[in-house]
C-alpha cells in the first residue's frame, strides 16, 4: 500500500517536471497495479500519450461501468474523431448533444464530424437546431468559413446561409 501511494505521488510529481516522466511513472504504475479500478482515469492518460486507443476506449468503457457517467461518452467521441473513427465520433457526440444540448463543445464537434462523413444535410439540420436554440446565424456563417471551410463552400451551405 505504501509502494502504490509513493507511484502515484511520484508519478503526479514527475507530471509537473515532464511528459516523458509522467509518462514513465504511470507505465509503472499501471504495469505493478493492472487490476486496480481505481487507476482507470489514470490509465487515461497514459494510453493517449502512448496512442493506444484500443486500450484507451476499453478505458473509457470500464470508466463508464464503475461511475455511471455518460459524459465520458464524449471524451470517446473526441478520440475518435482524432484517429478517423468518425462514425464511432459521429454516435457519441449526437449521444451528448440529445443529453446535454446546452453544450457547445459537442454540438461543435458533431459538425466537424458530419463534414468529415459528408453529412451535409444532418450537419444543416444541426445547425438549424442551434439557431433555433439561441444561436446567431451570422455567427455560425463565420464560424463555418473559418473552421470548417470545405462545408462552407457546399452548395448545400450556400443554400442554407441564402434562405434561413
Amino acid at each position: 500500500q505504501k509502494q502504490y501511494v509513493l507511484l502515484i505521488l511520484k508519478a503526479h510529481t514527475a507530471s509537473a517536471v515532464s511528459q516523458d516522466a509522467y509518462k514513465a511513472c504511470l507505465k509503472e504504475v499501471l504495469e505493478k497495479y493492472p487490476k486496480d479500478p481505481s487507476l482507470t482515469l489514470i490509465s487515461l492518460d497514459y494510453y493517449y500519450m502512448v496512442k493506444d486507443f484500443n486500450n484507451l476506449f476499453r478505458a473509457i468503457d470500464d470508466l463508464k461501468s464503475y461511475t455511471n457517467d455518460d459524459f465520458l461518452e464524449y471524451f470517446t467521441g473526441n478520440y475518435a474523431y482524432e484517429i478517423g473513427e468518425f462514425q464511432m465520433a459521429r454516435e457519441s457526440f449526437e449521444f451528448i448533444v440529445d443529453e446535454y444540448p446546452s453544450f457547445t463543445s459537442a454540438e461543435i464537434m458533431l459538425l466537424h464530424t458530419y463534414n468529415a462523413l459528408e453529412s451535409n444535410t444532418e450537419a444543416l439540420a444541426l445547425l438549424d437546431t442551434m439557431v433555433a436554440n439561441g444561436y446567431s446565424k451570422d455567427k455560425l456563417i463565420d464560424f463555418v468559413k473559418s473552421d470548417i471551410n470545405d462545408f462552407y463552400k457546399t452548395k448545400d451551405f450556400r443554400n442554407w446561409r441564402k434562405h434561413h
